[in-house]
């Protein structure tokens, strides 16, 4: 009987590992970015892969980087769900957008969350929005409990990651518009300030530089990492093996790094707040 399961096991290896050098790995993702009153960063992500362990099952996750307190961050499997040009559909966990804007929602029991981003498109380059975002992260009791209501200015992005990829990108608002640089991004570079909207070719964002400059049309942007940051690893508490079974089911171990910045925009006296955003795979 052991041997007809290992025998089993085998086939079932090598037809995972002939589907993983067939199929293109591709993963799509909606993510609804967001810049607080206050400056504290929130980042959305909603995410559908066509390969692997987890194929056209809904990943959430969630990352609010907040200025002088930890960190909040989710991450979760939702189930089957189906992601196209009017947001992520089929699962607890979703984004709908609309004429008037976008409704977000997350449903976990570590976290939970419901947001509007009003007026926001998914033109090119979209529109700055107006955001309202509530979100609960329950505790032993509600003395304990965490999270908060965050209005702001946000924004919508869809993501689209041919094969393994690794890349950085700058997502910030404010008051006065927002801005993206994110080669994944259906478009992946532009910026919004006071109305007026361009968009157009930028330099690749740094990944291991502290401060930096990057020029968005007529804008110079000086850029500044901040202390603050979340990494979400895919497989943080995976063996070797696991992690290299992953691989060959074409779902890698990607490590998403993200950091809040702070920017000042041309020589405007208000800085804007944002996050500096890493993904490898390994």
């Amino acid at each position: 009987m052991g041997r007809w399961v290992a025998a089993l096991l085998g086939v079932g290896l090598v037809a995972l590992l002939a589907a993983r050098l067939v199929v293109e790995p591709r993963r799509d993702a909606w993510i609804a970015y967001a810049t607080a009153r206050d400056g504290t960063a929130v980042y959305f992500r909603y995410a559908v892969g066509n390969t692997g362990a987890y194929a056209s099952q809904l990943t959430t996750r969630v990352a609010i980087l907040r200025d002088n307190v930890h960190a909040l961050e989710h991450r979760s499997i939702n189930g089957p769900a189906t992601l196209d040009d009017r947001g992520v559909h089929g699962a607890p966990d979703g984004i709908e957008i609309g004429e008037d804007g976008a409704e977000l929602h997350v449903t976990g029991d570590g976290l939970r969350a419901r947001g509007t981003l009003s007026a926001a498109t998914a033109d090119c380059p979209p529109a700055a929005a107006r955001a309202r975002i509530l979100v609960n992260v329950p505790g032993v009791n509600a003395d304990t409990s965490d999270g908060g209501l965050y209005e702001g200015t946000g924004f919508l992005v869809r993501t689209v990651a041919v094969g393994n990829v690794s890349a950085t990108a700058l997502y910030a608002a404010a008051s006065g518009g927002a801005l993206l640089v994110d080669p994944l991004a259906t478009c992946p570079a532009w910026i919004a300030v006071d109305g007026e909207r361009w968009t157009g070719s930028v330099a690749p964002v740094p990944a291991d530089l502290e401060t930096f400059e990057l020029s968005m049309g007529s804008h110079r942007l000086r850029v500044k990492l901040g202390p603050r940051h979340v990494v979400q690893d895919t497989h943080a508490h995976a063996l070797g093996a696991e992690r290299l079974l992953a691989w060959v089911v074409g779902f890698p171990s990607p490590v998403v790094v993200l950091r809040r910045v702070r920017i000042q925009l041309d020589d405007r006296p208000e800085h804007w707040h944002g996050v500096h955003v890493t993904r490898t795979t390994r």
